[in-house]
């Protein structure tokens, strides 16, 4: 029971996962199918080969509150289905992570025998410098159950933000990128 414990580090790693593979996966795919669709949208521009481009080149509309630029906030009719695949990736391996933290958590509240009090060390380390004349700095895992209970709060809300970020996000040109570095968000908290 005490070994499954020992795999904990994964959480760690999870959203580093989730970004790489959003990034060189659906998000590269996405910005291949838009680049096709943009070249048949070319299609739209006038006689003389000019759009309704303002002074910078970007579109512009007017909607009764003065000219704004798609710039600040891009939407596209629809997303690709590339673009909600990245959504998809992001809420799949954040819901594992947070599922195995759960786990961890409540069998350690139920078999407190498990970690005792003195926490348990993972059989990761990394000797980070020795020198000489100093004892060796040393980087380890140390799982107890303050750290547990932080595995389950950050995973548990970093879930939550990657699921109310699809609808936040919806058709935005942004979607792909958005979730890639939303992934990372857990990351910064550990």
């Amino acid at each position: 029971m005490a070994d499954v414990y020992q795999y904990s580090w994964l959480i760690l790693l999870a959203p580093l996962l989730s970004f790489v593979v959003i990034i060189f996966g659906p998000r590269m795919l996405d910005l291949a199918s838009r680049r096709s669709s943009t070249d048949s949208a070319s299609a739209g521009h006038d006689a003389h080969g000019h759009g309704h481009d303002d002074a910078h080149g970007h579109d512009a509309h007017d909607d009764g509150h003065g000219v704004h630029s798609d710039d600040d906030d891009p939407k596209v009719a629809a997303l690709s289905p590339w673009a909600k695949l990245s959504a998809s990736i992001g809420i799949a391996i954040m819901a594992i992570a947070c599922a195995f933290s759960w786990y961890l958590l409540l069998n350690s509240v139920f078999h407190p025998d498990v970690l005792r009090y003195t926490g348990g060390d993972l059989p990761l380390h990394w000797n980070w410098g020795s020198l000489p004349a100093l004892a060796p700095f040393e980087i380890r895992f140390h799982v107890d159950h303050l750290a547990l209970t932080m595995l389950v709060v950050v995973t548990s809300i970093s879930l939550l933000v990657n699921i109310y970020s699809q609808g936040y996000m919806e058709n935005s040109a942004g979607y792909a990128r958005f979730f890639s570095y939303l992934s990372l968000l857990p990351s910064r908290c550990w």
